[in-house]
């Protein structure tokens, strides 16, 4: 009977030592990253319309996305909430923090995962090119 109080009370400890180390690791994601995605088809100049989506993480739970177009139409730029789950990063527009635009995409609007030590992966039904799947981010450096 004692052998099994150890074996309940040594499982016990394992899995709160297993939950602290999960909890402790999910830290809020801080940094600068941006994506591009071009058009097929060739406008009168010679140069495909394009979307650029630079995202500004806080470290806090926020997030500014500020987007650039070249010839193409575009929404739901401004302040999101972020909120890890399963090792996912979900984007949130915030209505309230965004009074001057508008965002018609249900969330969460964009899904961000890192794939690898410095490999950041990113899909949004938002990306109007390419197949729907994870596409590639790069971390920027500017500010």
């Amino acid at each position: 009977m004692q052998g099994l109080k150890w074996i309940h009370l040594f499982f016990i400890s394992s899995l709160l030592v297993s939950l602290h180390s999960f909890a402790s690791s999910d830290k809020p994601v801080k940094g600068r990253f941006v994506i591009t995605q071009q058009g097929e088809e060739q406008l009168i100049d010679g140069s495909h319309e394009s979307i650029t989506w630079f995202f500004n993480l806080d470290g806090n739970g926020n997030a500014l996305l500020k987007i650039s177009s070249w010839h193409a139409q575009f929404t739901c730029d401004g302040v999101y909430q972020v909120v890890q789950e399963n090792k996912q990063l979900q984007f949130i527009w915030k209505k309230d923090s965004n009074p001057h635009s508008a965002c018609n995409t249900p969330p969460p609007q964009f899904i961000m995962k890192q794939d690898g030590k410095n490999k950041w992966q990113i899909k949004s039904e938002l990306f109007p090119w390419g197949d729907g799947g994870w596409e590639d981010l790069k971390i920027s450096k500017n500010k």
